[in-house]
């Protein structure tokens, strides 16, 4: 068995990696932030000193000649996850991807066919699985509960006109959700509001 730490690069560097991956993957024992990759390159070289992060990218093709990198974790905008997960996993690295995996089936069949073909693992990053609250729904349903106690769920959706966001982010997993498997394991709601916010947001 060896003590070599894992070698990560990690692809996007915007909010979700700086509050989250970053400091899950500094805090792990077994694993190095080797490498940081973003198109915005003040904002990478930024975020690899304060880290102390030793390779910096802005061409994501590059990663294919490092050696160096064990895997990739793809925390780039929702289009852009199967095709740079995908090539991830040709490039021979083992890849955490955020959801959604792909923008349709199709292109998570494509996502698998290359792990399998390479040899390589693809797995998606659960990061809501130890939230509080999705913990408690744990335990209530590992106890054998029938209904789960009255929740209260706040959605909030930040459209901006000016973007195709479906074709750039995908429904997003609320929309996304059938509501009939949301009645099956919450229950009729109680009460549902909606209400239109202000058109510069």
């Amino acid at each position: 068995m060896t003590d070599a730490k894992l070698k990560v690069a990690l692809v996007g560097c915007g909010a979700q990696a700086q509050l989250a991956h970053i400091p899950a993957l500094k805090a792990n024992p077994a694993v190095e932030l080797y490498a940081l990759c973003d198109t915005d390159a003040r904002k990478v070289n930024h975020l690899a000193a304060l880290h102390s992060v030793p390779r910096r990218f802005v061409d994501f093709d590059e990663l294919r000649d490092v050696e160096e990198i064990d895997g990739v974790v793809v925390a780039t905008p929702n289009h852009l996850h199967a095709p740079m997960a995908a090539s991830a996993l040709a490039y021979g690295k083992h890849v955490l991807c955020e959801m959604p995996l792909g923008m349709d089936s199709s292109e998570v069949e494509r996502m698998v066919q290359v792990a399998d073909r390479e040899k390589r693992i693809l797995t998606p990053c659960l990061n809501t699985r130890l939230r509080p609250d999705v913990q408690t729904i744990r335990k209530f349903i590992d106890g054998g509960e029938q209904r789960l106690p009255t929740i209260t769920v706040l959605i909030v959706f930040v459209v901006r006109p000016q973007r195709p966001i479906e074709d750039i982010h995908g429904r997003g997993a609320a929309r996304d959700l059938d509501d009939r498997r949301v009645v099956e394991v919450f229950g009729e709601a109680l009460r549902i509001d909606g209400r239109r916010g202000d058109d510069d947001l």
